[in-house]
């Protein structure tokens, strides 16, 4: 499972991590980067702050794919 942006290639490219009711994570293929976002308490979209773990041995700035990443999260919560 992944989401690929039209415009990025495989820059863009990010997979499940972990996805509970309270929070879901997404990784950054290329960086290694996580994205952790909360959920809301009805389950319908996503708290607008999220935190990132960024991958130490990449020298490309997590921040750069914050949207992308949310975009990603919130695809995967409409998926089974």
């Amino acid at each position: 499972m992944h989401e690929q942006s039209h415009d990025g290639g495989a820059l863009f490219e990010f997979e499940l991590q972990q996805r509970t009711d309270r929070e879901i994570e997404v990784k950054h293929r290329g960086t290694g980067h996580v994205y952790r976002f909360s959920i809301l308490e009805d389950g319908s979209s996503l708290q607008n702050e999220h935190t990132i773990a960024p991958n130490p041995s990449s020298t490309i700035d997590a921040a750069m794919f914050s949207t992308p990443a949310r975009r990603a999260a919130l695809s995967y919560m409409t998926t089974p």
